[in-house]
């Protein structure tokens, strides 16, 4: 051999060795743990993470023993030789495909070893042990599966209904796309998919007759209405709203619903989460409230708070359409002597007899309101002349010549309207009622059963006495 082969023989050795050094130093620098050995289970190779994670002294190298031995040093942690002796042998001996194999140690953690065959030149030639300390992971996967149990059972067992929406793509949303054509999709092919019996409950339906459903099915009779909200809702990425809802006339109701979006990691939309509480009583009660604020508990007729805010309402409207109204203030006879005579209880009686004739002989649009005691103002919006509030006028006193029947007695009432119109008699409110308490005074010393006008003279006043 010439000199110059055996230098550059010199020259592939040593470039051997030090691919064998840096292959070396990277496996050893692998989390997990290497073993590398021959078909007759002598160990060829091992790496420091299977020193480390067996829990064995550095010093105490492995190459070269056998399989035997090499359980005999991992006992401590393995724990049962027979057990651990039997289920490494058994995949020992499988020389075709890889097996995994899972093993608790007695300090608790969990490693996995995959045993996989090696082949040189299509011939066997040993095994390779990598194993895997799976603690840690098990630990999260734990605490996710105790976590999804969790959900699973909030979702099932909540009494709020709770829903999920899929759609049947995803959609993108931002200002580049047409957002009336993607809603138009999304009313038809955005469907429930996922329900509790709560939800179920709310609707009066079930399960079968809810899943699968789409936005154009539930908003069938307000799909308008459907398309505006979930835009703001798809606007947002979130949505939080009460609202009316019904899927039929026996399931009107309110709900007060929170909303979240569902996306892919493209940014798509793929749906949303809903959860959605029945508050129709409560709805229910607020109205009861709202209704006893602004009525007579007596009567039911408007009181004095919503009196005035329907008497400016109509003065604006008046004002906007340069028309005339009219404001009738009535007060009525014999109801003190009723109360003296026969009691409140049957006072409250006449009272409320009264009320229901007022409402009988006005029109439709117009206001009846009770201020208190047996004092009565009536709002006449958009009349065209005198004439109007005069025929609202007359037919009252008419129905008021009907005597009411107090515990088998028989009493006659009365009533005295004054009458004042805008823009001739009063500008403001609180003038237009002044007016018209005026002109009541002024019909009550002519006489029971009169109603006049506050700006006409007496000989211009249309009849006043009934």
């Amino acid at each position: 051999m010439s000199p110059q082969s055996i230098v550059n023989l010199q020259q592939a050795d040593n470039c051997v060795d030090m691919n064998s050094s840096q292959l070396t130093a990277s496996l050893n620098h692998l989390d997990c743990a290497l073993l590398l050995e021959d078909s007759k289970h002598n160990v060829l190779f091992i790496n420091d993470s299977f020193y480390h994670m067996w829990h064995l002294p550095a010093a105490d190298r492995l190459h070269g023993i056998n399989g035997s031995e090499l359980i005999n040093r991992l006992l401590p942690l393995a724990g049962n030789k027979k057990s651990f002796s039997s289920r490494l042998t058994k995949v020992s001996c499988r020389r075709t495909k890889a097996t995994n194999l899972e093993y608790q140690l007695t300090d608790g953690r969990i490693l996995t070893c995959n045993y996989m065959p090696v082949f040189i030149k299509n011939e066997f030639y040993g095994h390779l042990w990598q194993i895997t300390d799976i603690t840690a992971q098990r630990q999260i996967d734990t605490i996710l599966t105790q976590q999804q149990q969790l959900l699973e059972l909030f979702f099932s067992q909540s009494l709020d209904g709770c829903f999920f929406m899929t759609l049947d793509k995803p959609i993108k949303w931002d200002d580049t796309i047409d957002k009336d054509a993607a809603l138009d999709y999304v009313m038809h092919h955005e469907r429930l998919t996922r329900i509790n019996p709560a939800l179920a409950a709310q609707y009066k339906t079930t399960y079968d007759e809810l899943i699968g459903k789409t936005p154009a099915d539930l908003f069938k009779n307000n799909l308008d209405y459907a398309k505006s909200t979930w835009r703001r809702f798809f606007d947002a990425g979130r949505l939080r709203i009460d609202m009316q809802h019904s899927l039929s006339a026996s399931t009107e109701l309110w709900i007060e619903g929170d909303y979240i979006c569902l996306y892919d990691d493209a940014g798509y939309i793929t749906g949303h989460f809903g959860i959605q509480r029945d508050i129709t009583s409560h709805k229910m009660a607020e109205e009861r409230i709202r209704y006893q604020a602004h009525h007579d508990s007596l009567t039911n007729l408007p009181n004095r708070l919503l009196f005035w805010d329907r008497l400016n309402i109509a003065l604006s409207q008046a004002e906007r359409e340069e028309t005339m109204m009219a404001l009738l203030f009535l007060d009525c006879y014999q109801f003190k002597q009723v109360n003296d005579n026969f009691g409140h209880a049957n006072g409250d009686r006449m009272l409320q007899v009264l009320a229901a004739r007022l409402l009988e002989n006005v029109r439709k649009g117009d206001t009846v309101a009770r201020l208190g005691g047996d004092e009565f103002v009536i709002i006449l919006p958009r009349i065209r002349s005198y004439d109007e509030a005069q025929l609202v006028s007359q037919r009252i006193l008419e129905a008021f010549r009907c005597p009411v029947q107090i515990d088998n007695n028989v009493v006659e009432v009365g009533a005295s309207i004054g009458i004042s119109v805008y823009p001739f008699d009063a500008n403001t409110a609180e003038e237009l009622l002044l007016s018209a308490d005026k002109a009541m005074y002024q019909a009550k010393s002519d006489g029971s059963h009169a109603y006049r006008f506050y700006a006409l003279p007496v000989e211009k006043n249309p009849q006043t006495i009934i």
